[in-house]
Parts: C-alpha cells; structure tokens; sequence
C-alpha cells in the first residue's frame, strides 16, 4: 500500500509540475537563442535540402526530432509541451533511482529535483536538456539493474542529443570496476553507447569532418557571473541555503557515514559524475542550465546520507526556491520589470533586484513576455522600413526574426545578419550595404568578432506603442 501511495503521490506531482509550466508554454519557442536557432535551423535543412548542424558538434537527436516536428512549427505549444513531458519521465527516474537506493523521503526529494529552477525553466522550451536529463537518469537505473545493454544504449542517446553526455562512461565504467563486474559487461555499455552515438554523428562527421568536435566558445562571463549562474541562478537563493544546511547536517550526524558512503560503488559513480559535470561547467560556464546534471547527482547524493534534524527544514527550502527569494535581471525587453519592495543594485551597467517576494518563476514568466514583446516589435518596425540595400545587425535577434519571418512567408525589406566578422564587413560594405543595428549589438559585434562596426551603423529604434 505504501508503494501504491508513493506512487500515486508521484503521478500527481508530475502533473501539478505540468501544470504549473502551461503559462510558459504558450510564449514562442522560449527565451534561448539557441530553442530559435534550432527551429530555424529546421527551417533551413528543407529549404537548402542537406543536413546542417545546429551549433557545432551538433545536437543530432533532437534536430532529428525537430525534423520530424517540422510541420507542427507553427504550434510552439506543441514542440515546447515535448520538453514539459521529457521532464515528467526524468522526474519519474530521479524517484524510481531515490527508491531502489532507499533513499528516505522519495517523492520530496523528488519534488525538490522537480522545482528546481533551472531544471523546471529549461524544461518549458524548445530546447534538448530535460531530454538529456531524463536519459542521464535512466542510463543510472539501467546500470543499478545490471542491464548494460539498455544503460548503454540510454547513454549513447543522451549524447545524441548532448555530447557532453558521454561523459558518462567513466562513472560507469568505475561502477563496473568496484563491482567486479565480468569484463563482458564493459564491453555491453561501451559498444551499445558508442554505437548509438556514432549513427546519430555519422551525418555531422560526413559533412564537417573531424573539425565536427568543436564548440561555441563566446568570452568567459567573468568569476562573479559563472558563480552566480553555478548557484543562484541555478538552484536560486533559498535552494543554494537548503543544500548548505543539509550538508551541514550530515556532517553533524556524522562524519563517518560521509567516510562509509564513499566507499560505495554508487556513491563513486554519482561523484564522479558530479565532478565531470563540474568540469564541464568551468569549461564553458555559459547557462545555469549546464549545472542541472551537477545537482541531479549532488542531490541523490545527499539524499543517500541520514538527515536526521534538519532534513525537512532543507528539502522544504529546497522547494520554495522556485517561487521566492529571487534575484532578477531588469531590462525593458530582455529582463524583468521593476518590482516594488526591492533591494536594486547596478552591476556592469545592469540593474539587478532582490526580491523576497518574488521567485524565478515569476520574473521569468515576465522576462518572456517582454522578450516575445519586443521581437514583434522590431519585425513590424523592420517590416515597415523601405527596402533598401540595409544590414541590420541582429545577435541574439537573429534565428527569433528569421523564424517569424519564415512563418509569416514574407520577405523583409531589409538584410537580417547575425554578427559579421572583417571579411564579411567588407564584402557588404563592397555589396553597397549600409549598416543599422539592434540595441546595442554593434558594440558586441565588435567585442565578438574584433571589428569596428560602431563607426558605421546606425541603431534602429524600437517602438512598443505600435502593439
């Protein structure tokens, strides 16, 4: 009966957290340029024909499935719900995987994984982590079971769709060694995971060559920016405040647990896991959504210790960080709004609030809506210039635009570019085109791409009265 409970407790929390993510889901494609990117990148493999990665080495997984979804594009609704229901079967894992370890309280500390900030909020768009997640984890339960084959295959798949994923091996690999497990058994997870990721690269590899294994490398965002994101930005405040206290707590019951739990061969898998995913992050400390797989593995971690004390206190905390205590990022068209009964800092320019009565949750809900806002904005303005041999510089605009313009099956009056290096300055410049740019993306033209592009363009204003 208890069983039957948990799990009817489990199925209503999926639901309430589905429920809780239908206000995003309607809002485009979400706040990424990279959910945009890859729409538009759909959009451009049927018009051109041939494969094209989305952003090297690729993501072929869920480019596979935009493929697949490309008549439905109109309806982001629908491929957004995809990553809503992804999140529901890793959410699923993490409580089957809290339960086959014993750990105590299983659907809190799963209710904790699932209101996770940065976990809930990337699991509302058309975006490929909560289906990397969903795979971590059930490549974890695979492996707990002894079913090599499908552990293997679950990493493989997971990698399809994040590369960073195979990652994964080394923890298991180390599970299989302090098992004692038959060397067969490497072999099983080893081939099944390579082989799955090899026909889903095999595409990337056929057109890019080995020079496929590359990535997005934009400037670091500083110490105090990657810290943030690492932390607040993640788990939010009042999350970041549970975990100290529940670490606090196992060290208080006792330290040797800490010692005996080490030498467990799960144990090592979910920390060598926690650390890979660390590296990863400091390698490339762009999104708060890289950290999703640290804390997945640090909070089964936690979860395996006794808590006695202050466990609940934690979890609770833990929980509530979704909809409190938030710091937002303000901005007209690409932030929050000004809320009342805040604490306001500048920081580089920026104005950054704490509000206590206010969660993620909620200043993302708005942070979307102005984004959403000020996009059909700048396409009606753009629509409306004269045509006219003009390069508008775009940035992060740029898929978002390009998209809408596609949908909409007309041709703006004006160049729409992304940034442009030197040589592709030059060559427009040549062309006879005349520069003109989004807020203020001539100067991250410049920082990105080393040009000098501040001295020739001019900025498009962007009227909000025209909604």
């Amino acid at each position: 009966m208890k069983i039957r409970s948990h799990r009817i407790q489990l199925f209503l929390l999926q639901v309430a957290v589905i429920a809780l993510k239908i206000p995003f889901l309607t809002l485009g494609f979400g706040p990424e340029e990279d959910a945009w990117g890859h729409v538009y990148n759909i959009i451009e493999i049927f018009e051109q024909g041939h494969y094209i990665v989305s952003r090297l080495p690729g993501h072929p997984a869920y480019e596979a499935l935009m493929f697949l979804l490309f008549p439905l594009i109109e309806f982001p609704f629908i491929i957004n719900v995809l990553s809503a229901l992804a999140a529901a079967f890793a959410i699923r894992e993490f409580y089957r995987i809290a339960v086959f370890i014993g750990i105590k309280r299983p659907v809190l500390w799963t209710l904790a994984f699932a209101l996770m900030p940065a976990f809930f909020l990337c699991s509302t768009y058309a975006i490929d982590y909560s289906f990397t997640i969903w795979l971590i984890l059930l490549s974890t339960r695979m492996l707990l079971k002894r079913r090599y084959v499908s552990a293997g295959l679950a990493i493989g798949l997971a990698t399809a769709f994040r590369i960073t994923s195979l990652a994964m091996l080394l923890p298991a690999v180390l599970y299989l060694y302090m098992q004692k497990s038959r060397f067969r058994n490497y072999l099983l997870i080893l081939l099944s995971s390579a082989a799955v990721s090899l026909v889903f690269y095999t595409p990337a590899i056929h057109q890019y060559g080995i020079g496929f294994f590359d990535y997005h490398k934009p400037p670091g965002p500083g110490f105090l920016k990657a810290f943030y994101k690492l932390t607040f930005g993640a788990i939010g405040i009042m999350g970041v405040a549970g975990c100290i206290l529940l670490v606090i707590n196992v060290a208080k019951n006792s330290i040797g647990q800490v010692v005996i739990g080490l030498k467990n061969p799960f144990s090592i898998y979910l920390l060598s896991g926690l650390m890979l995913f660390v590296l990863s992050y400091l390698m490339l400390p762009e999104k708060s959504a890289f950290a999703i797989p640290i804390y997945n593995f640090f909070f089964l971690i936690l979860g395996t210790f006794e808590n006695k004390g202050y466990q609940d206190y934690g979890l609770a905390m833990m929980c509530i960080s979704l909809f409190a205590f938030g710091i937002q990022f303000i901005h007209p068209f690409r932030g929050a709004n000004p809320l009342s009964y805040s604490i306001s800092v500048q920081s580089a320019d920026q104005e950054i609030q704490f509000s206590p009565h206010v969660g993620l949750y909620f200043s993302e809900l708005q942070k979307r809506k102005n984004k959403l806002k000020y996009a059909n904005a700048a396409y009606e303005t753009l629509a409306g210039m004269p045509p006219s041999q003009t390069a508008v510089i775009t940035g992060w605009w740029y898929a978002q635009l390009k998209t809408m313009e596609w949908l909409r099956d007309e041709e703006l009056p004006v160049k729409l570019v992304y940034y442009v290096n030197e040589k592709e300055l030059e060559e427009l410049v040549r062309q006879g085109y005349q520069f003109r740019h989004l807020e203020d993306l001539h100067e991250v033209n410049d920082r990105l791409k080393n040009t000098n592009i501040q001295l020739r363009s001019e900025p498009i204003t962007i009227s909000y009265d025209e909604q």
